[in-house]
């Protein structure tokens, strides 16, 4: 099944149970979860009661490749982590960085691309070009540029590495344990 077929099943599953439903996945697999997109469920889960919600440590083994960042913590350490986040984006100097950075990625990368392709007449395989756009959170984050939005379409090896990271952590959310560790 292509991944848009499995978002188009799950849009429609969503649509004709009220935006949430309980899925069972295969009972080797420990993939039972419920799955929401109903906003206050969402705000019921995130802000207000977001303390009853710990990802406990099958969470933290699954996803281990984030260590203790933000993504894997619980408690004080996950409100430590959010203030500190909160005030650096919230600050008015890496917001106009941020801006800064945008806009000059859309110039100099995207419209320079763009025209490129439209110049030489080159079949452009979107998917590819703004997962590129992850250069403008890289910049943001450690000041390096990857510049993979560049006519030349170099592979970026972070990019890569979070790919594997992703599909890893997929691995191990739909293998049983056992399979994984080995």
């Amino acid at each position: 099944m292509k991944f848009l077929e499995v978002y188009d099943f799950t849009v429609e599953l969503l649509e004709m149970s009220n935006l949430t439903f309980q899925f069972k996945g295969m009972w080797f697999a420990g993939m039972d979860m419920l799955v929401t997109v109903d906003p206050a469920n969402i705000h019921y889960m995130l802000s207000s009661n977001f303390s009853n919600y710990t990802k406990g440590p099958a969470f933290k083994e699954v996803f281990d490749v984030f260590k203790d960042a933000i993504f894997n913590t619980d408690s004080e350490l996950w409100k430590n982590l959010r203030n500190a986040a909160q005030a650096r984006l919230n600050h008015q100097g890496f917001q106009r960085f941020s801006l800064r950075t945008t806009r000059s990625k859309l110039k100099n990368g995207f419209v320079t691309l763009f025209n490129h392709f439209a110049k030489v007449g080159t079949i452009v395989n979107l998917q590819d070009l703004f997962q590129r756009a992850f250069d403008t959170t890289m910049v943001l984050i450690t000041g390096s540029d990857p510049t993979s939005l560049s006519i030349e379409m170099p592979e970026n090896e972070f990019a890569k590495a979070l790919t594997d990271a992703r599909e890893a952590i997929v691995y191990r959310h739909v293998k049983p344990r056992f399979s994984w560790k080995l």
